[in-house]
């Protein structure tokens, strides 16, 4: 599969999560069940980023940086779960949630941008 669709059908994987993690809070009264609470490992954006993504293009700063917006993505959401019951410190998370999906979003836009470049691709068949 090009990298590409890979890298599409990683994003339409993480958004749909992302999707259901907004519903957990609707569906909650602005709680989050605990099953959302998963890591950045455990995620299938994240299976996928740290078993293709990160194995062939390790060396590419655009994927070290969506790497990097993943796990604090993921982080966010964690201390959501636990800071639920304190309002204000749940309101700030939910804050860095969306600031951290939208860093994500501009780091696949990035990293499309760069892995696109013809010397990138010209780059990576002579390797």
């Amino acid at each position: 599969m090009e990298i590409k669709a890979l890298l599409d059908d990683a994003r339409d994987k993480h958004e749909q999560w992302y999707q259901e993690l907004v519903n957990s809070i609707i569906d909650h009264h602005g709680q989050v069940g605990d099953e959302m609470a998963v890591s950045h490992q455990e995620c299938a954006f994240g299976e996928w980023l740290n078993h293709v993504g990160m194995q062939i293009y390790h060396d590419v700063n655009e994927m070290r940086e969506l790497n990097r917006h993943h796990r604090e993505f993921h982080g966010h959401v964690q201390a959501l779960v636990g800071h639920q019951h304190h309002h204000m410190k749940s309101r700030r998370e939910y804050v860095q949630i969306e600031q951290s999906r939208d860093a994500m979003m501009h780091s696949f836009d990035l990293l499309e941008t760069r892995l696109a470049d013809p010397e990138m691709q010209q780059r990576r068949r002579s390797d």
